[in-house]
């Protein structure tokens, strides 16, 4: 007999459900990620990343730029793409069996969990830097590309150029903490020794 879901308390549960969301997002990502490099000669010739963009020059500046970079770095991100995209799936699987451990030790599953979480959280750490890589010259391109009204001239319009690389840089470091994050946060909590306690009640109560 399997504990079912119902068996989780609250706040476990809800750690449980936030770990399977951001463990699939972040998986699904860095393997999307990954397979794009792995056939870089086709991102070579897409069409630009920026179609909106109202100076169709600029962006296929901006789309140039992005590649070259990827491809100066397309072996050891690939390497840390799909090792996150692995962590990442450990720890949604792991997270699953939480939920319903189909006869597997929820204090094992909850180990193997927390060190995941760990491991996805390092690097998804070294992806946000080498995504950083990419930014650093894309924004570069568009600071000196980038149209402004007429009303900024001189000095004003170097003042908002100068910008362009501080608000990316900014970006790409939010989007790298908004991951990793909660993924150091679950670890931690499924570290606690409340967390333990359940598991071996829970293990307990089955055999």
């Amino acid at each position: 007999m399997s504990v079912g879901s119902g068996a989780l308390p609250g706040r476990v549960r809800l750690a449980v459900l936030l770990s399977v969301f951001l463990s699939g997002l972040c998986g699904l990502f860095s393997a999307w990620d990954g397979f794009a490099l792995w056939r870089i000669a086709e991102l070579k010739q897409a069409q630009p990343s920026f179609p909106l963009h109202p100076d169709p020059v600029l962006a296929e500046q901006l789309r140039a730029s992005q590649v070259l970079a990827l491809e100066q770095m397309r072996e050891p991100r690939m390497v840390v793409l799909f090792a996150l995209a692995l962590a990442c799936s450990l720890s949604f699987v792991a997270s699953t069996r939480l939920l319903r451990p189909a006869g597997l030790q929820r204090e094992a599953v909850r180990k193997i969990l927390v060190w995941a979480l760990v491991v996805a959280a390092v690097l998804r750490t070294i992806d946000g830097a080498q995504a950083t890589v990419v930014v650093r010259s894309t924004a570069e391109v568009l600071r000196r590309g980038l149209m402004l009204p007429d009303t900024l001239s001189g000095a004003s319009a170097e003042e908002v150029r100068g910008l362009v690389a501080p608000t990316a840089f900014l970006v790409a470091i939010l989007q790298t903490v908004v991951m990793v994050g909660p993924f150091l946060l679950l670890s931690q909590y499924f570290r606690s020794p409340r967390v333990k306690e359940w598991a071996a009640h829970a293990d307990a109560q089955v055999s």
